[in-house]
């Protein structure tokens, strides 16, 4: 009992210094994860996640392997859909001939780059590499479909709901779907006792059980239960950096008019980081602020991640449980270099301009004038 209330102090005492930030550090999170079922005694799915930060730069690194089983798999569901566009990444899990190389691991990065306006990308089994400018690139990405539609929306910003509106709207959007969520979805949400160390770090643990019908929703019930814990650490100084990163993109994001130009598409997006369902939310809510803000900021460290999937009986038959584990290696604020936001020496420039140019119809408007045509012409009566 003692141990738990020490525990409990320093838990606390650790989460009152996030108020008193002076200077921000580097910081760098590296995460371990695994993909498995019960029925096998490897991991089909490895990855190696690394996530770092400087207030004005971010990194996120993927290292992956897959297990030669699943490999097999994604080739011969490739050659089975010769048609199917797939990544470097997935075309080289498994030979599509006699002559094919096997790469069953790899990695992929993206990085971006406040200070000097880049947005980087590039993939190991390809050797690529895309550089662009950032802002100029989300300009280009933004779906403003009224230079065709109606040029006369253009110039104009969409306004957003006030805070009270979306809160509003959010509650009414829950009660409407709540008696459909009870047919197919039962969710139970909970705080775990007590607080754990994990390393030189300590967290609070959290539990989630969901219950999804992927049956009939009068008879021949088939139940999908999903149970996840989550541990984080409180707010630490060097999480300055981490906010003061996302809080640049957010207000770039603002100044720009939202993702889109059209009002109820941007609402649409809001309401989408938050979950309708008030129990979904208030595990959401564990790991941001402000609460059921669209814009919150994550807050702590995940120290570990564990997920498990129990399948109908029939299903879990063959295939067992699905278990996902990820847990926190390391975190240090050790100084980083500029090399670290760098492509990898070697990797060849990607144009994506050819790319971009077949997504300017669809995101200047264009290509839904050509559908509504298009759908006229079929519906239109024909004479004589």
């Amino acid at each position: 009992m003692r141990t738990r209330r020490v525990v409990s102090a320093l838990f606390i005492a650790v989460a009152a210094t996030a108020s008193a930030r002076t200077a921000h550090a580097d910081v760098m999170w590296e995460h371990i994860g695994t993909l498995q079922t019960s029925a096998t005694t490897k991991p089909l799915f490895r990855i190696k996640m690394y996530n770092t930060w400087t207030p004005q730069r971010h990194r996120l690194l993927l290292n992956y392997s897959f297990s030669p089983s699943l490999a097999s798999r994604a080739g011969t569901m490739e050659r089975r859909m010769p048609g199917f566009p797939t990544m470097p990444m997935l075309r080289s899990l498994a030979p599509l001939g006699p002559n094919s190389r096997i790469n069953n691991y790899g990695s992929i990065g993206f990085v971006q780059r406040l200070d000097d306006d880049r947005v980087l990308a590039y993939e190991s089994q390809s050797q690529l590499m895309i550089s662009e400018p950032r802002k100029a690139l989300m300009q280009r990405l933004r779906f403003n479909p009224w230079k065709k539609l109606a040029p006369e929306l253009v110039n104009e910003n969409a306004p957003a709901l006030s805070d009270a509106q979306r809160t509003r709207l959010k509650a009414e959007i829950g009660a409407l779907t709540a008696p459909i969520r009870k047919r197919v979805s039962k969710t139970y949400f909970r705080a775990l006792p007590g607080y754990k160390t994990f390393g030189s770090l300590i967290g609070r643990g959290y539990r989630l059980t969901q219950l999804v019908n992927a049956g009939g929703m009068r008879r021949n019930a088939m139940w999908v239960r999903t149970t996840t814990e989550w541990w984080i650490a409180p707010e630490s100084e060097s999480d300055s950096s981490i906010h003061s990163f996302q809080t640049q993109v957010k207000t770039e994001r603002r100044e720009m008019g939202g993702l889109t130009n059209s009002m109820w598409l941007n609402e649409y997006i809001a309401l989408a980081a938050i979950p309708s369902d008030p129990i979904l939310r208030a595990a959401y809510n564990t790991f941001r602020i402000p609460s059921d803000a669209p814009e919150a900021a994550f807050v702590g460290t995940p120290l570990l991640v564990t997920a498990k999937v129990t399948l109908p009986p029939l299903q879990r038959a063959q295939m067992g449980d699905i278990l996902f584990t990820l847990r926190l290696a390391s975190r240090n604020t050790d100084a980083l270099t500029n090399t670290v936001f760098d492509a990898p020496n070697g990797y060849k420039a990607y144009n994506i301009q050819p790319a971009l140019k077949k997504l300017d119809p669809i995101l200047d408007g264009s290509a839904w004038i050509s559908l509504w045509d298009s759908i006229y012409k079929r519906v239109e009566p024909r004479t004589g």
